[in-house]
């Protein structure tokens, strides 16, 4: 039987993750997203629809396969392809996921020093080892909890900044 959880903090817990998935569009995509935007109008449109679509699909699937069977994908794989044949499948799912983390990662590091380098001259490597160094900090000092909220009031922030700009720009839209 489920415990039942209080409105406040079932409220409570829904905002703040939603914070955090907020996160999902970082310095990085801000970036890249304002560039193409400015270089290439609508044009790749149909990219974030299609990309939009697989995320949606692809974790839709994972989710219905975790609640059904209530396996991770790991776990389903390891029981689909037992033996060699499937830690070579759960190797190439690891380095697939390690890679998309890795480079996802990397655009948001590079947005946040493109951020910074409008404030500033100092090099970028500079301000990518002082990332580094600060978020290896957090890691080695700080808890799981205090992260998170740390976080969630980093990406409420940001949204705040959002909202400010586009109140605060010229909307053209063409007619």
């Amino acid at each position: 039987m489920p415990r039942a959880i209080s409105w406040k903090k079932g409220l409570s817990s829904i905002l703040f993750w939603s914070i955090i998935s907020a996160a999902f569009i970082g310095p990085g995509t801000v970036t890249t997203a304002a560039r193409s935007g400015a270089e290439y109008g609508l044009d790749l449109l149909w990219a974030l629809f299609f990309s939009t679509l697989a995320t949606i699909l692809l974790q839709e699937a994972a989710a219905r396969l975790t609640v059904a069977s209530g396996k991770n994908l790991g776990e389903v794989v390891a029981l689909k392809y037992p033996g060699s044949g499937g830690r070579k499948v759960q190797w190439l799912l690891f380095l697939t996921v390690a890679f998309g983390c890795a480079a996802y990662q990397a655009g948001n590091l590079l947005g946040a020093v493109a951020g910074m380098q409008l404030l500033s001259d100092i090099p970028s490597w500079i301000f990518l080892l002082g990332i580094g160094l600060l978020a290896a900090l957090l890691l080695w000092i700080g808890k799981v909890q205090q992260i998170a909220k740390l976080l969630g009031v980093i990406v409420a922030l940001m949204g705040a900044a959002f909202i400010y700009v586009a109140l605060q720009s010229d909307h053209s839209f063409p007619e």
